[in-house]
């Protein structure tokens, strides 16, 4: 089948263009990727802080009852109200940076609940009259720090569940990357293929031709219409050969 030279310059280009759209596709998806790991990698992050802040937290929970028994002063009260507050407030960031999974949902509300009820423990204290001294309170006190150790055990576990997601993620990032680095050395090599095999179709069914009529030109010129042109390239340049021949 025979193809016109504007056919070929016209599919030249086209192969060009499908090559150019393939890398800005790949680019595309790159950076569209690489946007949601950057996010998750935030998010990861300020869930391993949370989890530090918590256990930071736990440790000051215990003080207000504790400053209660030993001095009596109702501001103690006023500390742990702020205490509650902001407990409330982590855990609300820790269910938005922790992954939905159900053992990380199991672990955040098993987490929770015992903070909650390491609250109440402390709140029954630090309402308790007259504390100085008070050996029913001391054993609530003692009874509330062994609670807490328990408490501190779940929140290694959430620590932990967030470190392991970070593993995860990390030897996610590492498997796109090294993904990413393939294909696009895939395509660069492709692409160079393509250029190199183009440039090579167009030489041997464009330049050359030409050339070939170019000097044949000349040497009709100068008088030897004996002169024959071998041109089979199946386009307007093989007509103009047979004309050149007429």
């Amino acid at each position: 089948m025979k193809i016109g030279i504007s056919k070929k310059i016209i599919g030249a280009q086209g192969i060009g263009l499908v090559l150019f759209l393939l890398l800005a596709i790949f680019s595309y998806l790159s950076l569209t990727s690489y946007s949601s790991i950057h996010k998750r990698m935030d998010e990861v992050a300020l869930g391993i802080e949370l989890a530090a802040d918590l256990q930071n937290l736990l440790q000051k929970i215990l003080m207000p009852p504790n400053d209660y028994l030993i001095t009596g002063d109702i501001k103690e009260r006023r500390n742990l109200a702020n205490l509650i507050t902001e407990t409330a407030s982590i855990f609300e960031k820790v269910r938005l940076s922790t992954k939905k999974t159900k053992e990380g949902m199991a672990v955040i509300e098993e987490v929770e609940k015992g903070f909650i009820e390491l609250q109440q423990k402390a709140m029954v204290i630090i309402s308790t009259e007259k504390p100085v001294g008070n050996k029913e309170a001391a054993a609530l006190m003692k009874e509330m720090d062994a609670f807490g150790e328990g408490v501190e055990k779940e929140v290694e576990k959430l620590h932990d569940l967030v470190r392991l997601e970070m593993e995860d993620h990390n030897k996610r990032v590492h498997e796109i990357n090294s993904r990413t680095f393939n294909v696009f050395i895939s395509l660069i090599f492709i692409s160079l293929s393509g250029m190199i095999l183009l440039g090579f179709l167009v030489r041997r069914k464009v330049v050359m031709p030409l050339l070939e009529l170019t000097n044949a030109a000349m040497v009709i010129g100068k008088g030897n219409l004996d002169h024959r042109i071998e041109i089979k390239t199946g386009d307007e340049i093989e007509g103009l050969g047979r004309g050149f021949n007429n």
